[in-house]
């Protein structure tokens, strides 16, 4: 993976964050304890994809924002996802045109982009499980509506295997387990600013392949004010170091995705590399995010029919979160 720093490739907003402050000294030491308050939120999503294949290139992008709300138990705190806003544009191709009802598409957007789980964690900030009365039950039920609404009375192989993997509360769990994980409880601990550590992190694939571990580099990179919050932020960054399982369980994926679209024709992943780069503003005195960027890239090299053709996909997701709304 290139050693060019993650901070020359954010994005203004988050940039403008990271020059608040000079960075603090390589020997400094801080400790990062969870301590959220019970305080609602709103969380803005940006992301972009850029594919280049052949000489051509295609970008698609998408903006969504959601409310997070914060409720304390005797257990620790349950964290619930609501009121999805899609904006002007969703970034998601509707299967049904323009012959679905405007009402029915935006629900079944809603199903297909919101992908958080309600979920509990501890006082210390572990991961506890999924909530009570969880958002995958409405989940079920907008897939039931518009099972009825779109299929009428036929029951297609295909609406049953989308509802046997929505109904999956084990998938649901993992990936919400991996993401509360990724965002917070790796961090927990402490550090010297500047000094990297070695963790494995299980990481999710796409293609329905199961997570499988990658290495990645974890550093406190600086201390430095917080964008609407009083007090300090640190800027942490993961970079992936070891993908080789994750790139391995993709190769076999797309090469059974695509000879099976093609009949049996045979492919092969002459090459694949998957880089990961996140860089995330905690609240020093509480864990709190304030903003992420990642930088998720994809390159392979694939051989059919004699014919070798080179692909890339880069995708950015940006996430600011605003508290106390």
């Amino acid at each position: 993976m290139a050693s060019t720093s993650v901070v020359t490739r954010l994005a203004p907003s988050l940039l403008a964050v990271w020059m608040l402050a000079a960075p603090a000294s390589a020997q400094e030491s801080i400790s990062l304890r969870f301590a959220w308050p019970v305080e609602n939120g709103r969380v803005t999503m940006r992301s972009s994809t850029v594919i280049e294949a052949q000489g051509m290139s295609n970008e698609t992008s998408a903006e969504m924002s959601y409310a997070i709300e914060v409720e304390e138990t005797a257990d620790g705190l349950v964290l619930r996802y609501a009121d999805y806003d899609f904006g002007d544009g969703t970034g998601v191709a509707m299967p049904f045109g323009d012959a679905a009802d405007p009402e029915l598409a935006e629900r079944l957007t809603q199903l297909i982009q919101s992908a958080n789980a309600d979920i509990v964690v501890s006082h210390e900030g572990s991961f506890a499980g999924l909530a009570p009365d969880n958002s995958l039950d409405r989940m079920m039920a907008t897939v039931d509506s518009i099972n009825g609404e779109i299929m009428g009375a036929l029951d297609t192989p295909q609406m049953q295997e989308m509802r046997s993997r929505l109904s999956d509360s084990a998938t649901w769990e993992q990936q919400a387990r991996i993401a509360w994980e990724s965002l917070v409880e790796q961090w927990r601990g402490d550090w010297v600013v500047g000094e990297p550590r070695r963790r494995g992190t299980i990481y999710p694939l796409p293609f329905e392949t199961e997570p499988v571990e990658i290495e990645n580099e974890l550093v406190v990179e600086s201390l430095e004010g917080c964008r609407g919050a009083e007090g300090r932020c640190a800027a942490v960054v993961a970079r992936t170091v070891s993908t080789r399982a994750a790139e391995q369980a993709m190769r076999s994926a797309i090469e059974s995705m695509v000879e099976s679209a093609g009949g049996g024709m045979s492919v092969e992943i002459v090459d694949l590399t998957l880089d990961v780069e996140t860089y995330t503003l905690l609240h020093v005195g509480t864990m709190r995010p304030i903003a992420q960027e990642s930088i998720i890239t994809m390159s392979q090299v694939v051989a059919m029919m004699g014919t070798e053709v080179a692909s890339s996909t880069v995708q950015t997701i940006d996430l600011t979160w605003d508290w106390g709304n």
